[in-house]
């Protein structure tokens, strides 16, 4: 299980499966494949509903490391993707 994993209630996650950083995953969902860091998931089993960012927005979350700080050094981190516009959707 990655950092920053959003699950639903009711999820049932497979052994061996692995969930990227940053993932959802809707609820009542089953998750039977590796889910790919900030990929959104749902159903039974689950299939891939969208990205939440490109893959230059997830290089740079990424890369950032921010969950891997202290407390104020994240809060800074995660304000200067902010201001980048990094956690700002890209789908409609």
């Amino acid at each position: 299980m990655g950092n920053d994993v959003w699950l639903g209630s009711n999820v049932v996650v497979r052994r061996g499966v692995t969930i990227g950083d940053g993932a959802i995953v809707g609820a009542n969902s089953f998750v039977n494949k590796d889910v790919k860091p900030f990929e959104i998931v749902g159903g039974i089993p689950a299939r891939t509903i969208k990205m939440r960012f490109t893959d230059d927005k997830i290089r740079m979350i990424q890369e950032s490391k921010w969950w891997e700080k202290n407390l104020e050094e994240a809060k800074v981190i995660i304000a200067h993707l902010e201001k980048q516009g990094l956690f700002e959707t890209d789908a409609p």
